[in-house]
């Protein structure tokens, strides 16, 4: 048979699905999902796919840890990484989840990672506002970038886990490799 993965729907639309440490996990607008496979039948070898909440305590309040711009997330060799506009926060998956927001910059992040207003701004690089990340594995460094009307760019150091700087450059996307970064300006 086929397998197939059914997402709770008051989770929201799956926006992307990613791999950390082995595991796959699914990510939803509401949620953050680990995919796990089970034998359908006992003593069978059919088996199945199926998820459960990434186990973050009880309790959680729905919507966090959040994906609206599928965009604004990345894996890395750091991590998973994404910008959860709605909650206006950026939160790094490794080991356990860490929102890095908070680390001296909560107050500008509340203020200044959202775009415009939330029901007439979306992540659409068409219209230019959007939000672009990239790794500089030469720095140890998450490179973010905030495109609309006052863009920005910050970057966020892996060693010394703090936001260290922001950048007069604000490139339309990043690409690395397993040395270097490259940032792409225009279309």
């Amino acid at each position: 048979g086929l397998d197939y993965l059914q997402i709770p729907p008051e989770s929201g639309k799956l926006y992307k699905m990613f791999s950390n440490k082995n595991k796959i996990y699914a990510h939803t607008e509401d949620l953050l999902y680990t995919v796990n496979e089970r034998q359908i039948e006992p003593n069978s070898y059919q088996s199945g796919l199926y998820v459960e909440p990434y186990p973050i305590g009880e309790n959680i309040p729905e919507g966090l840890y959040g994906l609206i711009d599928p965009k604004a997330a990345i894996s890395t060799q750091f991590g998973y990484f994404w910008v959860d506009r709605q909650a206006r926060k950026v939160y790094q998956f490794d080991e356990g989840i860490t929102e890095i927001s908070s680390f001296r910059m909560y107050n500008f992040f509340k203020d200044y990672l959202n775009f415009c207003n939330t029901s007439t701004c979306i992540d659409e690089k068409k219209s230019g506002v959007y939000y672009s990340m990239g790794v500089d594995p030469r720095l140890n460094r998450l490179l973010l970038t905030k495109h609309d009307e006052s863009p920005w760019t910050i970057s966020y150091s892996f060693t010394k886990k703090k936001w260290i700087s922001f950048h007069s450059y604000k490139p339309t996307a990043y690409v690395w490799d397993r040395d270097d970064i490259y940032s792409i300006k225009g279309s």
